[in-house]
């Protein structure tokens, strides 16, 4: 497979810092990378991305965004109070310090690499705003909230999973989910070779076992959306075929190898 995001990453790389006092107990500290064929998300490896790319005209994007996985450290110690009932299982206890990640908030800021571009190779401005800045800057910024599960005991390292970019985002207007925009999120990509970029603030929400609630840190990861820059089908020359073996989620991040019809 061929990773587009790859490519990205000098503009992007910049992007994928933590921010605020946040993250003491609970920390959100990689993006993770589905590896085919097994395309499953390992919260051990040491492979990650400091960004992503979605071709939009791959696949049914209204449906399905940007699939995200992201590593999370619980560094809460083990704790010396008893063992508490975990969730609603009377015959099952935990340390009261472990983790049930809840999901993800999220806000977004709708930019084309924030002062620079592609062709210049510049690097982007290091220091970015929070959500709550960012509803200082707007009264309109909206904070979405991400379902995801997960459960992490205390000094373990696990992970969790979300569509980022679901519908509920995609398709709002501006007003409702982006900084600084004047037009709709896909206005403006319609031909090959447009592209805009979407930089995603994520943190993680959760509760421990005696029902404290835990923030993390806050993590910015930028996503290209574009047209054509992540092709499927139309990859591969005549007498090749995509292999969609090679690939776990068309359109995102990674383009499939081409094998012999």
């Amino acid at each position: 497979m061929k990773g587009i995001a790859k490519k990205l990453a000098p503009f992007v790389l910049a992007l994928g810092a933590c921010l605020d006092n946040q993250g003491d107990s609970l920390t959100l500290q990689n993006s993770l990378v589905l590896t085919a064929p097994q395309c499953t998300f390992d919260a051990t490896s040491t492979t990650t991305r400091a960004g992503g790319a979605r071709d939009v005209s791959v696949g049914t994007f209204g449906t399905r965004g940007y699939i995200g996985g992201y590593s999370i450290v619980n560094r809460m110690q083990p704790s010396d109070a008893a063992p508490l009932a975990f969730g609603n299982r009377t015959n099952v206890y935990s340390d009261v310090n472990t983790i049930t990640i809840d999901g993800f908030n999220a806000c977004y800021e709708l930019k084309d690499f924030r002062n620079t571009t592609e062709a210049t190779g510049t690097t982007p401005e290091a220091t970015f705003p929070s959500c709550k800045e960012l509803r200082a800057l707007d009264a309109n910024q909206r904070t979405f909230f991400l379902p995801a599960s997960a459960v992490i005991t205390p000094g373990q390292i696990g992970f969790a999973s979300a569509d980022i970019l679901p519908p509920s985002v995609s398709l709002a207007t501006p007003s409702e989910a982006f900084n600084m925009s004047s037009s709709r999120f896909l206005q403006g990509l319609s031909a090959v070779g447009d592209r805009r970029t979407v930089i995603v603030h994520l943190q993680v929400i959760g509760h421990t076992v005696d029902n404290r609630r835990i923030e993390s840190n806050e993590l910015l990861y930028p996503i290209v959306l574009c047209v054509g820059c992540v092709p499927f089908s139309a990859a591969c020359p005549p007498g090749k075929h995509p292999d969609e073996n090679t690939v776990c989620i068309p359109g995102q991040d990674e383009v499939p190898d081409c094998v012999d019809d």
